[in-house]
């Protein structure tokens, strides 16, 4: 539905929005955090964590929202010279990384890079430059004169994130037991699945016990075989191929680049089943689908010029 709401708006109208409610986003966030960790409230003890920063009651799967929200509102910052959004996605990124959500991390890092990269070209690398060296003093400042290193370091430490092996991941092993219940034990048809929304504690002889699916690949195919597997692909690849046939400059191609990438990223490794990420995924993506602001506008002046 994203590309079609988009069509509506012009690029610029729909790019305001929805920085406008990523910086709302991330300072609730941030507000949020400060306030939690004042008031010593852990309610979840998330990690196991108990001093230190406090993220309040964001459960975990919430979090998967925050690479588009760093994306849009450092991208609004920097293009629409904005220094309060810079400043709060700079904030939310330093935050995001106490999360130790990886892929999270990841992706929010992967953003700020993504939106330098795009002013990157010969006529702005004077500007590039500019930010490239404020932001590297902020990292620096940041880590010199807080605390934050220390308590990443002791909340890498807390997870054993250094030991933790692919082979041993959780969402690796559900794809195996998959394979042995489709190929193996014939618990279900591979075709049309076990059922929608059922993983949990339906496959591998729960040996996860309830554990639901952690990857969207394991989830779409215990719930609804390989012909829905194919069906939902099918159906975000067309989204992707309209918005490639829509890509008209660089900053186009970036942006459907970084939406892709952040596709692909959750779908292997999983996103939560909550309406919020796609939403933003798809909205994102859906800028590229926007009305041209300076064809509308020339459009407009001809009927005047006409009457």
């Amino acid at each position: 539905m994203a590309p079609e709401i988009s069509k509506n708006y012009s690029k610029e109208k729909i790019f305001e929005e929805l920085g406008f409610s990523a910086f709302l986003l991330l300072f609730f966030f941030i507000i949020n955090t400060g306030l939690s960790t004042v008031f010593g409230y852990y309610p979840e003890a998330t990690y196991g964590f108990k001093s230190g920063i406090s993220f309040g009651n964001i459960t975990l799967p919430q979090y998967s929202v925050f690479p588009f929200a760093v994306f849009l509102a450092f991208r609004k910052g920097l293009l629409d010279k904005k220094p309060l959004y810079l400043a709060v996605s700079i904030v939310g990124l330093f935050l995001v990384m106490l999360t130790l959500r990886r892929m999270v991390m990841a992706l929010s890092l992967l953003a700020v890079l993504t939106v330098m990269v795009e002013l990157l070209n010969f006529k702005q690398l004077k500007q590039f430059a500019l930010y490239g060296f404020v932001f590297g003093i902020v990292i620096l400042i940041v880590v010199k004169t807080t605390g934050f290193s220390d308590q990443l370091v002791e909340r890498i430490e807390g997870r054993n994130l250094e030991e933790k092996e692919l082979e041993g991941e959780g969402r690796v092993l559900e794809l195996g037991l998959l394979y042995k219940d489709l190929f193996v034990y014939y618990e279900y048809d591979p075709w049309f699945g076990y059922g929608p929304l059922s993983s949990g504690g339906n496959y591998g002889k729960k040996i996860f016990g309830n554990r639901p699916m952690h990857t969207d690949l394991g989830y779409f195919i215990h719930g609804f075989g390989f012909f829905g597997l194919f069906l939902y692909l099918g159906m975000v690849s067309s989204v992707f191929y309209r918005a490639w046939k829509r890509c008209e400059s660089r900053a186009d191609w970036i942006l459907l680049i970084y939406t892709g990438l952040c596709f692909v990223a959750f779908f292997l490794v999983g996103s939560p089943k909550l309406p919020l990420l796609p939403v933003y995924m798809f909205m994102t993506i859906g800028v590229l689908f926007g009305k041209k602001q300076l064809k509308n506008e020339q459009i407009r002046m001809n009927r005047l010029v006409l009457n």
